[in-house]
């Protein structure tokens, strides 16, 4: 299958990235230095510190007295895969 079919054929998802990719370069490019806040490194200890299952449990159970469930969501992902990833704090 050619590029222009497979472009033909996902036009929408396509420019949906695009379009995804222009926002955050927008908004995250310019700032390469912009660091870390006052409260990051705590918060980035709080939800590595607990793990996934109590994650997708306040995720889940938001209503209950867990701490900022999409907050954990965001710095949970900021660890990745790397086993080093800690260090950089």
């Amino acid at each position: 299958m050619a590029v222009r079919d497979l472009v033909r054929k996902h036009w929408a998802f396509l420019g949906s990235a695009l379009i995804l990719l222009l926002y955050f370069g927008y908004f995250h490019i310019p700032r390469p230095g912009a660091g870390l806040l006052v409260d990051d490194p705590y918060n980035i200890h709080y939800f590595w510190s607990r793990g996934v299952p109590s994650l997708v449990k306040g995720v889940i159970f938001f209503f209950t007295t867990y701490y900022r469930p999409m907050g954990g969501v965001y710095f949970y992902t900021m660890k990745g895969s790397s086993r080093h990833a800690d260090r950089f704090l």
